[in-house]
């Protein structure tokens, strides 16, 4: 039923409030627009990098390339990730009109999707500027820069989880059956990105739709979800899908150390996030306080009954105020500790529950704004890797100006980026050379000297360079298998000698 305003002397005429909701809209809109441009204006160096940042970025700017070629994700390509990643891959890299950064847009619009997607969650929490300072926290993110400036399936995904849970905020505070098939599709498409990272995330978001005990829309979205990794599954063939991206994890020699995960979350985030963790010990400081200052409030007033009273459910009661994000968080922090090879960028599933709780339990602004003067500087001095990245120098820079020289033929390399910053291509099945390749026990997916040879030895590859000892470096066998298939050292790294494994390793190519 539509309720209906009985006009008083103090209503605002219909103009006014027209007038008001437009200014509302209008003032969003550029507090989008600024965030959107603070998102670009931060991955631009990274964006334009002429060499590979990480050694991902390298794995897909040289699996776009395979794609661009014709070549499918999974069926001939190979890919660690979930299978929609790729495919997204493949859509930044035809936007981007397929020029040798183009694969890179999707860090980009990944960069800028988290940031909008944090403010979105910020404004139903708190007031405009704690969730202007949320947002920009997030955008500006050492973590999360290193996922959205180079090219990494973690950006993407943390984009797509965190939009989730802005979608299921508003559909708490605004229920929609539209609303659900965003979420579900939301959900299934971080899903299929990144399956383990985007749990916590996905999680909390089925929570807030569950809280308003709409139990047939919150049992839509894992089925909704699920059908989309399905969907997205089926065409490079799901048991290929579940060998690389799911079984390949799984069959990794290792055990869980939680020690050394605190120590590199730890160190991670000191190095990468000054401006965040120092914010973030401000709000777990204000949030004791507020607690003490809300408990004592309650027990004098005789509301603390009230508000735990039968009619409220379990699921209210942890998604309530700011709940949810403390679950968030925690269940983020459990998940990295759990992990049995914790990377890096992982940790950046934790910066936007944490901006968020810095924007809900917010500082005095002198004390935000002298935090962010002292953490700055440490931050950008630590990031030039991302703010101001090199061009390639040495050992790197000999690799890529021979490698440039097959043309049309194909290099074989154990630093994929190496391939991609020289503009040529590579056997798609070798896009992705780490070290996993080498040690996981699954032997369909696995690297060996024998394969690397067999691949060497294809008409259209004329050339092998190695770089790491841990790498292609660790077959000693290697070296004699190339000279016996025509090809010879022509230029050594880091020994310095003919006789070192690493190196460049090339024949007459025979497609130019």
């Amino acid at each position: 039923m539509e309720q209906i305003v009985i006009p008083t002397n103090n209503t605002p005429p219909d103009s006014l409030i027209t007038e008001s909701r437009s200014g509302v809209r209008r003032l969003a809109a550029l507090d989008l627009l600024g965030i959107a441009v603070l998102a670009v204006l931060l991955r631009l160096p990274a964006f334009f990098s002429s060499a590979a940042i990480g050694f991902d970025d390298g794995v897909y700017g040289l699996s776009a390339n395979a794609m661009r070629s014709g070549y499918a994700p999974f069926r001939s390509v190979f890919s660690s990730q979930g299978p929609l990643f790729l495919p997204i891959l493949r859509i930044a890299d035809f936007v981007g009109f397929e020029r040798i950064n183009s694969p890179r847009v999707a860090a980009l619009c990944a960069g800028v999707a988290i940031s909008i997607a944090t403010y979105l969650c910020a404004i139903r929490l708190t007031n405009r500027g704690a969730a202007l300072l949320a947002s920009g926290l997030v955008a500006s993110s050492g973590v999360v820069l290193w996922t959205t400036g180079p090219i990494t399936s973690d950006g993407v995904a943390g984009a797509l989880a965190v939009s989730t849970v802005a979608a299921a905020l508003r559909f708490r505070s605004n229920p929609s059956s539209r609303l659900v098939l965003a979420i579900s599709l939301l959900a299934g498409a971080g899903f299929s990105t990144k399956s383990l990272l985007v749990i916590p995330a996905i999680a909390v978001a089925w929570l807030l739709v569950a809280s308003t005990r709409q139990w047939i829309r919150a049992a839509l979205i894992p089925a909704i979800a699920l059908c989309v990794l399905i969907a997205s599954a089926l065409p490079w063939g799901l048991v290929n899908v579940y060998e690389q991206s799911i079984a390949y994890h799984t069959t990794q020699p290792g055990s869980i150390d939680v020690l050394a995960n605190l120590n590199k979350i730890a160190t991670t985030i000191i190095h990468r996030d000054p401006p965040l963790l120092l914010l973030s010990l401000l709000c777990i400081l204000v949030a004791l306080v507020n607690a003490v200052l809300t408990s004592r409030r309650n027990r004098r007033a005789g509301d603390l009954a009230q508000q735990q009273s039968p009619t409220t459910s379990i699921l209210e009661r942890v998604t309530v105020g700011d709940r949810f994000l403390w679950i968030w968080l925690g269940a983020a922090f459990a998940l990295l500790l759990a992990e049995q090879r914790l990377w890096n960028n992982h940790i950046a599933i934790m910066a936007p529950p944490a901006a968020l709780l810095i924007a809900c339990h917010l500082p005095p602004w002198r004390a935000v704004v002298i935090a962010l003067v002292l953490a700055i500087p440490l931050q950008v001095s630590n990031m030039t890797q991302i703010y101001n990245p090199k061009p390639p120098s040495g050992d790197d820079a000999l690799a890529i100006r021979a490698i440039s020289r097959v043309g049309n033929s194909w290099a074989l390399s154990d630093t994929p980026g190496l391939i991609w910053r020289a503009g040529v291509s590579t056997d798609p099945w070798f896009v992705d050379n780490s070290e996993l390749r080498i040690t996981t026990s699954n032997k369909t997916l696995q690297i060996t000297s024998e394969l690397l040879l067999a691949a060497a030895a294809q008409e259209r590859v004329c050339m092998l360079v190695i770089t790491s000892e841990k790498r292609w470096g660790s077959f000693p066998n290697l070296p004699l298998g190339l000279r016996r298939m025509g090809y010879r050292k022509t230029a050594s790294f880091k020994t310095g000698t003919q006789t070192g494994t690493l190196g460049i390793y090339e024949r007459r190519c025979r497609l130019k």
